[in-house]
């Protein structure tokens, strides 16, 4: 017995929106300032990031250049660094980075250095007094 297994193939247009979505997040970008920095309208950019209307080259262009990346980043399967074989060579030759003295290792920031404020006790109630 055989099973007919149907893969879909996502398109060009949804690879460019899903690349372009990988790289706002990496900047820790929202759409929403993405559209400011290219200058257009947040409806502009979502018609085309969901493909109601197609991305063209000269929308591709304003985004890698509103987000200070090569317009081929935005292309998928084209970011050499991230499938080279030799990247993980390279990457692990990079000295580890070293932590500000005076810092714990745990998930809870630094305790702050200067004079902290006295905590407030709550005040009593005071009696209530017949007239």
């Amino acid at each position: 017995m055989s099973e007919t297994v149907s893969v879909k193939t996502r398109s060009l247009r949804d690879q460019v929106a899903e690349e372009i979505r990988v790289t706002l997040a990496r900047r820790r970008l929202s759409a929403t300032e993405l559209a400011r920095r290219m200058g257009v309208s947040q409806s502009y950019l979502a018609r085309r990031m969901t493909g109601a209307q197609p991305l063209d080259l000269d929308d591709l262009d304003r985004i890698a250049d509103a987000l200070g990346v090569p317009v081929r980043q935005l292309l998928p399967g084209t970011d050499t660094f991230r499938y080279s074989p030799t990247a993980k060579r390279m990457s692990s030759r990079v000295p580890p980075q070293r932590r500000p003295a005076g810092r714990v290792d745990s998930n809870r920031p630094a305790r702050p250095t200067g004079p902290t404020r006295p905590t407030t006790l709550p005040r009593p109630a005071l009696p209530v007094m017949a007239r």
